[in-house]
């Protein structure tokens, strides 16, 4: 019913498509008579016609075919990480009554004694799974720079061989200490994806680099909230 021409656009091609509901009913209804439309990439087309038509039916069917298109291109994509060979456990320290920092001190330890297990390569923790049930979110600016506008990018709290675990290569720059991913008292820092770097600091170098979150309201933005 659809294809991408070069260019990436959607193709909808319907051939003589049809609908009749014919199911807990003795008399079949034809919601949608056999109908062709060839629609090209970038073309705006509008269906007229009287109410019980089948224009909504013929909408439906179509945005069922492309979710369907969609979810199949999906799981043969490459993300740019992988999944295989992985063991993703989840875990709720507060269940067991631990403060946030007994949580940590259990967190760290766990992971400890995970990496020494035979066959181990690297052991992680993070605070939401890529394609997840949720994402989080929080608006960050370039510090002094207000005028570089708002972004509000998803973000995800990770420990040191996260980006190993999952064989993501880091780009520029270096992956998290344990210092920085386990103490209270150290400094901020953020490591941020190549689209989020281009738009923060267009044209210069994003390392090194100060980002700040964005106190909701008339306040300004926190300062030094974070190294990039």
């Amino acid at each position: 019913m659809s294809s991408l021409d070069g260019r990436g656009g959607v193709r909808v091609e319907i051939d003589r498509v049809g609908k009749v509901f014919s199911e807990d009913t003795d008399q079949p209804f034809e919601a949608l008579r056999p109908l062709s439309i060839d629609i090209k990439p970038g073309e705006f087309v509008s269906v007229v016609g009287p109410s019980g038509c089948g224009k909504s039916t013929l909408m439906l069917m179509v945005a069922g075919a492309l979710f369907a298109r969609g979810a199949l291109q999906a799981s043969v994509t490459n993300p740019g990480y992988r999944y295989d060979r992985l063991l993703l456990a989840t875990i709720d320290p507060s269940l067991a009554g631990f403060t946030d920092d007994q949580a940590r001190d259990k967190l760290q330890a766990a992971l400890a004694r995970i990496q020494r297990i035979p066959g181990v390569a690297a052991v992680s923790a993070n605070s939401q799974v890529p394609f997840g049930d949720y994402h989080m979110s929080q608006p960050v600016v370039r510090t002094g720079h207000q005028d570089s506008g708002r972004r509000e990018p998803t973000y995800t709290l990770i420990t040191p061989d996260y980006f190993a675990s999952v064989a993501l290569p880091i780009l520029r720059g270096r992956d998290f200490t344990l210092a920085e991913a386990f103490s209270r008292s150290a400094t901020h820092v953020a490591i941020v994806d190549e689209p989020l770097a281009k738009r923060l600091f267009a044209g210069e170098d994003p390392l090194g680099q100060q980002i700040s979150i964005p106190v909701r309201g008339p306040r300004a933005a926190r300062p030094g909230a974070g190294g990039v």
